[in-house]
């Protein structure tokens, strides 16, 4: 059995911290206007492999080969959608703690996700409509 270090917690927290607010955001997002979610796989499909090759070059990044078929799998399944029910969310976060060696979300922690998705609904997306009033061509 795996021991998980005491110091998991602390080293992780802004990691998962940043995650979380992602995927909430995201979340958020595809609430607001599913046809965002459509497009973003609708471009991804046009991506080839010689522009992922092409981009793992430039950025001299090993494993070109191992991440493929991940990437082909996330295209394929379109994950995100899965991130519009809480269940695949939670899921999809579990993992990420269980990666990191983190304890899976509890009954609290889930409250507090509810809680922090509300909020960004109501409130945290106005930075995001502010930036895109000032990129929109005036008319």
């Amino acid at each position: 059995m795996l021991k998980r270090s005491p110091f998991a917690h602390r080293r992780y927290n802004f990691f998962t911290a940043h995650i979380i607010v992602e995927l909430l955001l995201d979340r958020v997002l595809m609430q607001r206007d599913v046809v965002l979610l459509d497009r973003f796989y609708r471009n991804l499909s046009r991506i080839t492999a010689g522009d992922l090759f092409n981009s793992f070059h430039l950025f001299g990044l090993p494993d070109y080969e191992g991440f493929i078929p991940s990437y082909n799998r996330f295209v394929s399944s379109r994950y995100l959608y899965h991130y519009q029910n809480w269940h695949g969310l939670i899921f999809a976060l579990n993992r990420i703690h269980g990666r990191v060696g983190l304890e899976p979300f509890d009954n609290q922690a889930v409250e507090w996700l509810v809680s922090m998705h509300a909020t960004l609904e109501r409130t945290g997306l106005s930075i995001i409509e502010d930036i895109a009033s000032e990129i929109r061509p005036h008319e």
